[in-house]
């Protein structure tokens, strides 16, 4: 602790997080004395993290729960929301306002996880379509490349056949080419 003069101050800076970092994680008492320090200067950012860093134990006081909830209610932090709603009506289950309000989250949650499992299942059956286009497509490929394998090797065929032999007639058994025959050798008359 240092005294200045007031003149002399310009202003006084809160760094939150290096406080955070300095208090035992089981220490409620001093997050919830840093959140009061940090709602005197005006950060309700740090107030969040103070309170959400005091809500891990078990001994924080229900109304600090509630003014938590309120926070993230302001920041549309839903599950979080939720969260300690059932943390603060486990200690207080009479509060039937925070109970509809939890209601309500419930069932958006439960319209998020349909919304997302039908959006999960689109995706699935566009991918599947995709798939067996692609296959059907490599499909036709293969044929067509089978196809014209085919006939290349007809082609090939037809330009190897014997003269004569009949087109259609693989084994060329069909009739049979005129050879000339080496003339025959006659013995010396002498």
């Amino acid at each position: 602790k240092i005294r200045l003069r007031k003149d002399r101050v310009d202003r006084i800076e809160l760094d939150v997080e290096t406080r955070l970092s300095e208090i035992d994680a089981s220490d409620t008492q001093r997050y919830l004395e840093l959140a009061k320090l940090c709602e005197h200067y005006g950060d309700p950012a740090g107030v969040m993290s103070c309170l959400a860093n005091a809500a891990e134990n078990e001994d924080m006081p229900p109304d600090k729960l509630l003014q938590l909830s309120e926070l993230y209610e302001k920041k549309k932090m839903k599950k979080e929301l939720a969260i300690t709603l059932y943390r603060y009506l486990e200690l207080n289950p009479g509060r039937q306002d925070l109970r509809a309000k939890l209601e309500v989250l419930e069932g958006e949650f439960q319209k998020a996880d349909e919304e997302k499992r039908r959006l999960e299942e689109e995706e699935a059956k566009r991918l599947a379509a995709e798939e067996e286009k692609k296959l059907k497509e490599q499909e036709a490929k293969a044929k067509i490349e089978a196809e014209e394998r085919r006939k290349a090797l007809l082609a090939y065929a037809k330009e190897r056949t014997i003269e004569g032999a009949p087109a259609d007639d693989p084994a060329g058994k069909g009739e049979t080419p005129k050879t000339e025959t080496a003339p025959s050798e006659k013995p010396d008359e002498g």
